[in-house]
């Protein structure tokens, strides 16, 4: 597949992708679930576009390092993107997915709750995954797109129109973790560890490194 940037004179070519990728569609509404733990509760019921893949789980440590990730598009249009851990065949081509990380890759803000029925749901194959070569400078900005087929001209009614504006989620620092309360005289100590989006595989170091330029933090309190 061919990836353009329709700058409206003139079609440049960003990327190319070359492997496809499994896809499906959601059966039945996913509301919002935990994100700070395995969400045991929901489950994901999807019909495979292809009949003939087979959605198989993997252990719990395999899906924590990376596999058996999906992105569901939102109603709002956005991609949560979602790990599981269990995959039970129900029928040809629909499955159920459960024991779910929620939110991954910082994608927690924009869960929908819930999800209709109907949204695609892409399986993010490394193989098949190619990241758009987008300068930092432009990560905000509303660019105009056109793909197709590498087999066809540009003006192919196979080619298709897309407008993305850009919100950088992926930049965006990690809530944190393990938030635990420790009452004192006059108050509470809160203490917290800190997640990080890279550098974070040591785990001799006390805390993990700080990718963000300074760091703060918003605590909300309620009664």
């Amino acid at each position: 597949m061919n990836i353009f940037e329709n700058t409206g004179t003139d079609l440049l070519l960003t990327d190319q992708a070359f492997v496809s990728t499994q896809m499906g569609v959601l059966v039945t509404p996913l509301p919002a679930g935990p994100w700070e733990i395995i969400d045991e509760g929901n489950i994901i019921q999807i019909d495979m576009n292809d009949p003939n893949f087979q959605v198989l789980g993997d252990t719990e440590d395999n899906v924590r390092n990376g596999a058996n990730a999906i992105a569901i598009r939102t109603d709002a249009g956005d991609w949560e993107v979602i790990k599981f851990v269990v995959s039970d065949l129900q029928s040809g081509r629909r499955y159920n997915l459960r024991r779910l990380f929620r939110g991954q890759l910082g994608t927690y803000p924009i869960m929908g709750n819930p999800v209709s029925a109907g949204a695609p749901v892409v399986f993010l194959d490394p193989l098949s995954l190619v990241p758009m070569a987008i300068p930092e400078s432009r990560k905000f900005e509303t660019i105009d797109w056109r793909y197709g087929p590498n087999v066809y001209p540009t003006g192919s009614p196979f080619y298709r129109n897309l407008s993305h504006t850009g919100k950088a989620v992926g930049q965006l620092p990690y809530p944190v973790a393990d938030v635990q309360f420790f009452p004192i005289s006059g108050g509470v100590t809160i203490t917290w560890k800190r997640q990080t989006r890279f550098g974070g595989e040591g785990f001799d170091a006390p805390t993990v490194p700080l990718n963000e330029d300074s760091e703060a933090y918003d605590i909300v309190t309620g009664k």
